[in-house]
């Protein structure tokens, strides 16, 4: 078991020899039934396949651990929950990401719990709570908690002195800022995150990085700069069977060969991708595959086609309470439609009242703007 963990380290978390680790821990306690001691093995299997994307078996994993933390301690409680919040955000069930990473936060305590992150991911659960809660918070269009609780979570691990614990909020920070559209931001957080992870030879979390920073790049025309850095990274996570991560990455370089009207590559971007989450019933980053895949259509001048996906990808924003990803799909129906539908506009200020008042987003403003506009000259 204390394999499968150094393992994660190096490999990640879904990496081949991580699996094997753990299945050998797995096997050698079926005999006798789980047991406290079998906690770590089953940890790390459940998040295994979280990141892998087989979330039917996440869910049997998830619902073992909670029934032997039920009659174990405060520390196996705490374990459970953080099986339970990154599987949850990883599907795409934001609010219960939410629910748990807060109720993990509040059994948290440095001191009796740090000395876990050895026998579980080899990451600090606190900082991890911290993180997940601030990526869900940005999905919920909580744009200012979210970075205020990745500052935090990064404070806890430089309290800690614990850099590979410390890589995680580095790592995700960029993501929160793409989110909230803050170009400039992601730009020098993707830069001091890809400087901590290329320390700890971190490949699952440095691609996501990577692929966050050639998206700000691509924002500011500079797109040949990191086209094969994003192939680089997504073959990576490939490698891994990190599928989750894959698609993210996926779904970033088709944007960016959108960009460069490269529509024949994004599609066979956007092809792989769609067959990585098929066996996915849903899925946190769904939302922006869709919104991707429609703009591609539109593209290729199939607006009706487009039309739905932006439409399905609003929805399923909606039913993982991912208000952020269903105000930018919202924006990109409203802009890019060639025909002005009333209902889309509707549609968008339904969603933006949804938005919390602390949102401080480029999204927003566009939207505001749109409607705006719209409105002045009707």
């Amino acid at each position: 078991m204390q394999l499968g963990t150094a393992l994660w380290a190096v490999k990640g978390a879904s990496a081949p020899e991580v699996e094997r680790a753990h299945a050998r821990a797995i096997d050698l306690m079926i005999a006798g039934g789980p047991v406290a001691e079998d906690f770590p093995a089953l940890f790390g299997l459940c998040l295994l396949n979280t990141v892998r994307g087989n979330f039917d078996r996440s869910t049997r994993l998830v619902e073992q651990m909670k029934e032997l933390a039920s009659q174990g301690d405060e520390a196996m409680r705490l374990q459970s929950l953080h099986s339970s919040w990154a599987y949850a955000l990883l599907s795409g069930r934001i609010d219960e990401a939410v629910a748990t990473a807060d109720e993990g936060l509040s059994i948290y305590r440095p001191e009796a719990h740090h000395a876990l992150s050895f026998q579980y991911g080899n990451h600090d659960p606190g900082v991890c709570a911290l993180t997940f809660r601030a990526v869900a918070a940005a999905l919920r269009g909580e744009s200012l908690r979210a970075v205020a609780q990745l500052r935090e979570a990064i404070d806890l691990s430089e309290t800690l002195g614990h850099p590979i614990s410390r890589v995680h909020p580095l790592s995700w920070l960029p993501v929160v800022l793409y989110i909230n559209g803050d170009v400039d931001g992601v730009v020098l957080e993707s830069e001091r995150a890809l400087a901590a992870t290329g320390e700890l030879v971190y490949p699952m979390l440095s691609g996501i990085v990577r692929a966050m920073r050639v998206w700000a790049l691509s924002c500011r025309a500079r797109y040949e700069e990191g086209i094969a850095e994003l192939e680089g990274a997504l073959a990576d996570q490939l490698n891994m069977a990190n599928n989750v991560f894959a698609v993210l990455i996926g779904t970033v370089l088709a944007d960016v060969h959108l960009r460069l009207g490269r529509r024949e590559a994004a599609r066979a971007v956007l092809d792989d991708a769609r067959a990585l989450t098929d066996s996915m019933r849903t899925y946190f980053y769904e939302p922006e595959l869709l919104r991707v895949e429609a703009e591609s259509f539109r593209l290729e001048g199939s607006e009706a086609d487009a039309r739905r996906l932006f439409l399905r990808a609003i929805e399923t924003a909606r039913e993982h309470g991912s208000w952020a990803l269903a105000v930018r799909a919202a924006v990109q129906l409203v802009r890019t439609s060639e025909v002005e539908h009333e209902a889309d506009l509707k549609l968008l200020v339904d969603l933006c009242d949804r938005l919390p008042p602390e949102n401080d987003t480029d999204y927003r403003r566009e939207a505001e703007v749109l409607l705006a506009r719209t409105f002045t000259t009707t």
